[in-house]
């Protein structure tokens, strides 16, 4: 079994390191307040676009220690926005969820059998519902709940949904059979032609919030790859663009993200926001590296 022998390194040290590896930094004093509140661990997994040779971990030549900070905010920045973005879906998704089952199957739709798909899926999803549950019983509207209706195993679910992930929210809708009128229902009612896209998007969705959540690397990750249709109801994405997009990029999943903002609130600000985030950045971000296409923002979904 083979240990951890590498000894930590001073701020100093760690600046020196970089600039052994060609890493150019013009102001040590500004290189150290980054490494010191962003943490040298954290920056590397900006560098990889830098690096001319990954396994000495040599940058190309002229890299610049400010460019990769640059890139480093421009993900903050791109991390808030979809977050905001997500949040309204997020939302939305437990409201409908709510309203259009609970009134043909009652306060607990989501453990009825009757309705479900795969029963070993709906054991897990209970059991995420329980230790969740354990976990929030200091939640005052939980607490009150159960204080007042002590023989419930469940608040409703009006309740309930308030205190579950995007991830189960997902996956309690995955699970409702399709025969269920309710559950296209709900995909309509965000402009999608039926459940399978609405359960790709929100699968991938759920995805990138967890990114977000953890403040993770964002702009050139490989992501889930969405079901996307051809046409649409809404403002979409041109037949070409379609044709030519990467499914597990960046791009084609805030295309999802704006498209269900869009039908949630149309006067919503994250495809301006995008838009802003790219001007502010355009010499510092490669859209290819995100897989926008060269037109991306000529396309009805972007044009305000």
């Amino acid at each position: 079994m083979t240990k951890y022998l590498k000894p930590s390194l001073s701020l100093e040290d760690q600046i020196k390191l970089l600039e052994s590896r060609g890493l150019i930094i013009n102001n040590p004093s500004f290189a150290k307040h980054i490494l010191s509140n962003i943490s040298y661990y954290r920056l590397s997994s900006y560098f990889y676009n830098f690096w001319e040779d990954k396994s000495g971990h040599k940058f190309f030549e002229s890299s610049k220690f400010e460019s990769i900070v640059n890139i480093y905010n421009f993900d903050s920045e791109l991390r808030t926005i979809c977050f905001k973005a997500i949040e309204a879906i997020e939302v939305s998704v437990r409201a409908k969820l709510s309203v259009f089952l609970s009134c043909n199957y009652g306060p607990y739709w989501f453990d009825n059998e009757n309705i479900i798909i795969n029963k070993i899926n709906h054991k897990e999803n209970i059991k995420s519902i329980q230790d969740l549950l354990n976990q929030k019983i200091k939640e005052q509207f939980i607490k009150e709940h159960f204080k007042k209706y002590s023989e419930d195993s469940y608040p409703p679910s009006w309740k309930l949904l308030e205190i579950t992930s995007f991830g189960l929210l997902s996956r309690l809708y995955g699970n409702i059979n399709p025969s269920i009128k309710e559950k296209k229902a709900i995909a309509r009612s965000f402009g999608l032609p039926n459940h399978e896209f609405l359960e790709s998007w929100l699968k991938s969705i759920s995805f990138i919030r967890n990114i977000c959540a953890h403040h993770s690397r964002l702009w050139d990750k490989k992501l889930s790859t969405p079901l996307i249709p051809n046409n649409l109801k809404g403002k979409w994405l041109s037949k070409i663009n379609l044709t030519n997009i990467k499914r597990d990029g960046l791009y084609i999943n805030l295309c999802c993200i704006k498209y269900l903002v869009d039908n949630i609130n149309p006067n919503n600000d994250f495809g301006s926001e995008i838009l802003c985030l790219l001007k502010n950045y355009k010499y510092d971000i490669d859209l290819d590296k995100m897989f926008f296409p060269s037109n991306w923002d000529k396309d009805e979904l972007w044009v305000k």
